[in-house]
């Protein structure tokens, strides 16, 4: 890798937070957040290792960091500007993060595979044990009742129940890399690495392959078009490096790669270089 290359990689953008402003994170040793109008810097928040996860929680109060090589997670109080270290998390680091719907639960996914839930001031809530490897990747179901994580396979929580489940995506081990619910709560997609005969995979609530819900969308090979319940995903082949991560709109589903290309899937695949 050339010098410098390292260093300016991205590991993590995310669009909400006051005014929708965006924040990104990766090997820069700081989180910067731009305005979503104008792309101009608003905020720069000095950090000592990789951020491998940003969130902003649902009202745009907090932002959530995932973290490793250097640094530990931690929440960020954007009204005072205090920053909240995630104690219990794994030495290694972490990269599943999510915010429950309404925001009164941080959940961090770490490289030890423990599922851990925080309350909104940073305080331990419960942490679980759910990957054999480690957690990379994690979505709460619109309801805000469980949560998916990825990993080495898919594991479920229910937040009530206080129970947790852990199966095997398929046959040969795949690391996972992403997890996106639709927003209707019926399915959600996952994302793998370095697989494209894999692609895709979208599942049903249960975490089942069935159809007609579910379906797989290949990432390599002629363009496929599947039906996945109401909506219908086509594929058109992007560069085989692995699908790194996903998110749902409405009707749509968006997908980043390796390559540092990003498609959105509607009828259509458009695709924009990063």
């Amino acid at each position: 890798m050339i010098k410098g290359e390292y260093e300016s990689i991205v590991w993590s953008v995310d669009w909400a937070g006051p005014q929708h402003a965006i924040i990104v994170g990766g090997n820069q040793h700081e989180i910067t957040t731009f305005s979503g109008g104008n792309l101009e810097p608003q905020l720069t928040i000095p950090v000592a290792g990789t951020i491998t996860n940003l969130k902003w929680d649902p009202k745009g109060e907090y932002l959530a960091a995932a973290a490793q090589s250097g640094e530990v997670p931690f929440v960020y109080d954007l009204n005072t500007g205090r920053r909240t270290v995630l104690d219990s998390v794994s030495s290694s680091g972490a990269r599943g993060l999510g915010w429950s719907p309404d925001g009164t639960y941080l959940a961090v996914g770490d490289n030890d595979g423990y599922l851990l839930l925080f309350k909104r001031d940073g305080v331990l809530y419960r942490r679980r044990k759910i990957d054999p490897k480690a957690i990379t990747g994690l979505d709460w179901h619109p309801a805000g009742n469980h949560l998916v994580t990825v990993g080495s396979g898919i594991g479920t929580y229910d937040i009530a129940a206080d129970t947790a489940r852990f199966r095997m995506s398929r046959e040969l081990p795949t690391l996972m890399l992403s997890i996106a619910w639709h927003p209707d709560g019926n399915s959600f997609a996952t994302g793998d690495y370095g697989e494209p005969e894999n692609g895709i995979l979208l599942y049903c609530n249960s975490g089942r392959q069935t159809t007609p819900c579910c379906g797989r969308i290949p990432l390599a090979g002629p363009s496929i078009g599947i039906s996945a319940g109401i909506r219908t995903v086509r594929c058109w082949p992007p560069p085989a490096m692995g699908c790194d991560c996903g998110r749902w709109t409405a009707k749509n589903f968006a997908t980043a790669f390796a390559t540092a290309t990003c498609g959105v899937w509607h009828g259509h695949r458009e695709e924009a270089n990063l």
